[in-house]
């Protein structure tokens, strides 16, 4: 009895750390785009921001347009607001939702 425990134990410890390097694998493997563009709104209650953007280039490839996008937790939004260009980067998450990982105001 006490083979199979650590056997089950083993093969579970052996499946959580793939799980996890697939996730990590995953994680650098998400295409990431960059673009410029102005602030239409800002929800900071639900971490989103409408952008009217340029082409988004890079690892996604975009045409301009305007959307809403949620914000990475990571990101603060207590310093944008509406009318205020910025660059921001954006990637997708596992739903395949586009996400702002990045963003800074510009002059």
């Amino acid at each position: 009895m006490k083979t199979y425990r650590r056997r089950q134990m083993t093969a579970s410890i052996a499946l959580a750390v793939g799980l996890a390097a697939g996730a990590v694998a995953r994680d650098k493997e998400r295409p990431v785009g960059e673009a410029e563009g102005v602030i239409r709104g800002v929800d900071a209650q639900e971490h989103k921001l409408m952008i009217t953007h340029g082409p988004i280039s890079g690892g996604i490839d975009m045409p301009a347009m305007t959307m809403a996008f949620q914000v990475a937790p990571s990101v603060d939004l207590s310093s944008l607001e509406k009318g205020q260009s910025v660059k921001f980067t954006v990637t997708r998450d596992d739903k395949g939702r586009y996400v702002v990982t990045a963003i800074s105001r510009q002059k």
